[in-house]
């Protein structure tokens, strides 16, 4: 799991960064672009990453590590 939150907190920057590159209008990508098809896509990341960032998947509902924690902070 922390290596899935370590991989997206180096990859959401990046795709932060490429999300507002087309601009209305303008089909042409730009220099931060990246334009890959979705099998390129699933053979850079690792299922979890895949599923989350380009199919939208989150996990189940009630079922984090943190649920049940009862220390403050």
């Amino acid at each position: 799991m922390k290596l899935i939150m370590y991989s997206l907190l180096l990859i959401c920057p990046l795709l932060t960064a490429c999300k507002g590159s087309h601009r209305s209008g303008n089909n042409t990508p730009d220099k931060l672009s990246i334009v890959l098809t979705e099998d390129e896509w699933k053979a850079r990341l690792a299922p979890d990453q895949y599923g989350i960032l380009r199919q939208n998947e989150t996990e189940p509902a009630f079922s984090g590590s943190l649920l049940y924690e009862k220390n403050p902070g």
